[in-house]
């Protein structure tokens, strides 16, 4: 498995708020992560299909009380593939109980501890969290991985 120590570990982090992206993309780079940012739902699914990530962190991207906070985040687990994802979000915990079992890696509330993200990602990379088996892979996405053109 790729680590920051060896191959730079690539990140897509999606989410609606600029100063949250920022943050994150910084506070992962620092940590030797190379990190790619989607604003909305079609920049996600297009760096999905471009890219192969290690890890997502994804954003519900919807309103606190939309009838269904599993939307967004369904179309990102699918586009996925293999890959684990993440949810991070202010939303209350209970609208994403049962989030292993839709085959989400890890929950995070906002706001969030950036050390306590960085090992969960950590975690996640490395498949020190129980991950829900049986996630189709999506066929055609490229090979190539984002850390290809990072650079530290």
């Amino acid at each position: 498995m790729k680590s920051p120590g060896d191959a730079q570990a690539s990140v897509l982090v999606v989410d609606s708020d600029v100063a949250v992206r920022d943050l994150l993309q910084e506070a992962l780079r620092d940590e030797g992560f190379c990190v790619v940012t989607a604003y909305n739902m079609g920049m996600a699914l297009l760096a999905l299909r471009n890219f192969r990530f290690d890890c997502i962190l994804a954003d519900a991207l919807g309103s606190p009380v939309a009838p269904d906070p599993w939307a967004s985040l369904s179309e990102i687990r699918t586009a996925a593939g293999e890959t684990p994802v993440v949810i991070f979000t202010a939303q209350v915990r209970q609208r994403f109980a049962g989030y292993a079992e839709r085959g989400f890696a890890g929950y995070v509330a906002k706001p969030f501890s950036l050390d306590a993200l960085n090992t969960l990602v950590l975690r996640v990379i490395h498949r020190d969290l129980p991950i829900q088996e049986g996630v189709a892979s999506l066929g055609g996405r490229n090979s190539a991985a984002p850390s290809d053109f990072c650079h530290a």
